[in-house]
């Protein structure tokens, strides 16, 4: 289904990926049921007292005169109560089996509820079979599909030819990079005198002199504070935007002019970019600086190799740590920050 799971920075992924899925599918299945039930129509048989549908003559050429007054008609009203709908109900309940987390199980029970009046029915090929969605259904086909293959208990053929829908998990890289430079900071300045936090607004960039109202939320990737004290004494930021091999670092535009604006705003004389390495650096991490030609503002450029950076092994990762911190107390504590490979 021609849908895409995607997280924010700062999103937790700390759920299975499962679970992800069950709550992703647990989501768009409410939200379809808070529009509406799937209706369908369905021929019934009645006796009324006035004429819907088709007249059974037959049977009304056989009745007493005392019953003239009842008509039996065939006709086919829209009802919530069919095949599609029992379908909705049989994978609400089977994805509620697989739900780990209260927070899914509750998605689903909200649907059931929705479903009360649907009859409820296993999940099962003849139901699959009963159920397939129409041309105006097109919006439960991934309904349909998802049920097939938990019927089956397969997963989407990905090699297979032709079209085939699955489950696809959108990993934004600036947000992964951001939060693992600034888990790997946090870690490598333990013990000293500062901390990082990030992603929140540290003030507005522009003012109105009449209204005095405040205009552009000011927010960077990484925010150095010394204890103790509100005021930051470093920022930085993270991109993900890897530097050419064997060439000196260079910022790129438009991260240099975000990055001095913080700075500007902060009163603060150096700021740090980090950037991914496009090849392995020995030691995990290195630093070039440059500075305005104006006003002598310094930026310390930090290249950090990603894989040493995210290395499984605590003791490989926790050394590359420790130089990112390093360099980032030198440029932060000094205004002349020591350049060159870490």
């Amino acid at each position: 289904f021609p849908h895409h799971l995607t997280f924010a920075s700062g999103a937790s992924l700390k759920a299975p990926f499962l679970e992800l899925v069950t709550g992703h599918l647990a989501r768009m299945l409410l939200r379809q049921l808070q529009e509406g039930l799937p209706r369908r129509y369905h021929e019934t048989t009645e006796d009324l007292s006035v004429i819907r549908g088709r007249i059974d003559l037959q049977h009304q050429a056989r009745q007493m005169p005392s019953y003239a007054h009842r008509i039996r008609v065939r006709h086919a009203p829209l009802q919530r109560n069919n095949p599609l709908s029992q379908l909705c109900k049989a994978a609400a309940f089977h994805l509620a089996d697989l739900a780990a987390t209260a927070r899914n199980r509750r998605l689903l029970l909200e649907s059931l509820a929705l479903l009360d009046d649907v009859t409820t029915v296993p999940l099962s090929a003849e139901l699959l079979q009963s159920a397939v969605p129409g041309p105006l259904e097109v919006e439960w086909q991934w309904l349909y599909r998802v049920s097939d293959l938990l019927l089956s208990r397969r997963s989407p053929d990905l090699v297979g030819a032709g079209d085939d829908d699955g489950v696809a998990i959108l990993f934004p890289l600036d947000g992964l990079f951001e939060g693992l430079v600034r888990r790997a900071i946090d870690r490598g300045i333990q013990g000293s005198c500062l901390s990082v936090s990030g992603s929140k607004a540290i003030g507005k960039l522009f003012r109105r002199p009449a209204s005095e109202a405040e205009l552009i939320d000011l927010r960077p990737d990484l925010v150095i504070r010394k204890a103790g004290v509100t005021t930051p004494c470093g920022v930085g930021d993270a991109k993900w935007k890897r530097q050419k091999a064997g060439q000196p670092l260079a910022p790129d535009r438009s991260d240099a002019f975000q990055l001095l604006t913080y700075m500007s705003n902060l009163g603060l004389p150096h700021g740090f970019l980090c950037y991914p390495s496009s090849t392995p650096i020995n030691g995990g991490c290195r630093m070039e600086q440059v500075q305005t030609t104006r006003s002598g503002a310094k930026v310390s450029l930090i290249e950090v190799d990603v894989a040493q950076l995210a290395h499984p092994e605590p003791t490989s990762r926790s050394k590359v740590e420790a130089a990112l911190g390093q360099l980032v107390i030198a440029t932060c504590l000094s205004d002349h920050s020591t350049s060159g490979g870490s």
